[in-house]
């Protein structure tokens, strides 16, 4: 009745495991209610936001390889703040796109 097409492969090469795992940290940060911030110029940092109680987390994704990503716990208290006055941070995380969302991930909602 309906004939099966089928693609031919995007490329020649087996897709970067690297690359694919960086897009699974953030498809599974987008399912723990993180939103698209926005990029930085030449998009080697992506920024991700989530508001929870009394706190904001902040997540900056380096597409790089040399630089590195990181994540903030942040009072909520007067968001958005004025340059140069952020509160200290509750929580940090650093390390790849994967160690940051992975561990960003295990910080509980809603408090510290």
């Amino acid at each position: 009745m309906y004939e099966r097409l089928t693609m031919p492969p995007l490329t020649a090469q087996p897709p970067d495991p690297r690359i694919r795992d960086d897009a699974e940290a953030i498809v599974a940060a987008k399912a723990h209610r993180f939103s698209y911030s926005g990029a930085s110029p030449g998009e080697q940092e992506l920024f991700f936001t989530r508001f929870h109680g009394h706190y904001v987390d902040i997540m900056t994704l380096a597409t790089d390889r040399l630089l590195v990503s990181g994540a903030l716990r942040l009072e909520r208290d007067g968001f958005p703040w004025p340059d140069g006055e952020w509160p200290d941070p509750v929580r940090v995380a650093d390390g790849s796109i994967v160690d940051v969302v992975y561990e960003v991930l295990t910080w509980p909602v809603g408090t510290a």
